[in-house]
């Protein structure tokens, strides 16, 4: 009985030292997607630029827009009306 035991303590050691390697590997998986997107995401606005510098403008600018509402309406000041 003390073998099964001790052979169910490997396996229970071994099954979560795989899954702590596991989130290591997904961690380090997400990072570098995350690194290769922006990347992308950088090289496609300077080829938008080169080939089109009034669309890329105009792109920046609804984003500025975009982001100046958001920022705005999520994060003013909350008014109370009287009750």
């Amino acid at each position: 009985m003390e073998r099964m035991a001790q052979y169910l303590d490997d396996l229970d050691d071994f099954v979560y030292a795989i899954a702590l390697a596991w989130e290591r590997i997904r961690a380090v998986g997400n990072l570098t997607l995350y690194i290769a997107l922006m990347a992308i995401v950088q090289a496609l606005g300077i080829y938008a630029a080169i080939e089109s510098p009034q669309f890329t403008v105009a792109t920046g600018s609804l984003l500025v827009v975009g982001l100046m509402y958001r920022g705005v309406v999520h994060n003013g000041p909350e008014i109370r009306t009287p009750s």
